[in-house]
């Protein structure tokens, strides 16, 4: 009976162990349950985060393109055509092979902007050009600084009174955005004026 008494004991003893050991076991589970759910939850808080970020980093994209736009705004050029005071008879270069006597006002490029104009291109295009005239009268000017004024190679008074044509002006500013001005001209008078 004592043997019997002890393997009870033992028996017991080991019951104890094992319930011990599932108590443990049972704990583990919940604790790991729990480290899972933080885990999830820290994930999704990341990606919030990456997601908050993002949206900010828009806005700032945003907020930078709206201050580019801005500050383009206040220092923006525009090229137009003006007339300049009456000059004397002089003889006028029109293209290479054509000369014209001329009376009254020359043309002007004129910057009425606020910003200067760089790398300033301008096209006088002709829709008729009169016989010997060529169509196509380049001006290049490197800077034209905000309403400074130069004259440009042809007069006003050397159009036709029936000839229509454009100065077509490209160019940029500082910020290096390219902008265009178109104007169109019937004889001496401008009928048009376009900017982008």
């Amino acid at each position: 009976m004592g043997s019997s008494i002890v393997q009870d004991l033992v028996m017991l003893a080991g019951l104890i162990v094992q319930v011990v050991t599932l108590c443990y076991l049972i704990k583990y589970v919940r604790a790991t349950v729990g480290i899972q759910k933080a885990a999830v939850a820290q994930t999704q808080t990341g990606q919030d985060l990456v997601r908050a970020a993002n949206e900010q980093a828009e806005a700032s994209r945003e907020l930078v393109e709206a201050a580019g736009d801005q500050s383009e705004g206040l220092s923006k050029p525009v090229v137009t055509v003006r007339c300049s005071v009456p000059i004397p008879d002089e003889m006028v270069l029109l293209s290479q092979r054509t000369s014209a006597r001329v009376r009254g006002a020359n043309l002007e490029l004129i910057n009425i902007g606020n910003g200067p104009a760089i790398r300033l291109h301008c096209d006088l295009v002709h829709e008729r050009p009169a016989p010997g005239l060529t169509s196509l009268h380049v001006v290049e000017v490197p800077y034209l600084e905000a309403h400074e004024a130069i004259p440009l190679p042809w007069p006003r008074t050397s159009l036709a009174a029936d000839d229509t044509c454009a100065i077509q002006c490209s160019y940029d500013s500082l910020s290096g955005r390219p902008h265009l001005s178109k104007i169109e001209m019937a004889g001496d008078a401008v009928t048009d004026f376009h900017y982008d």
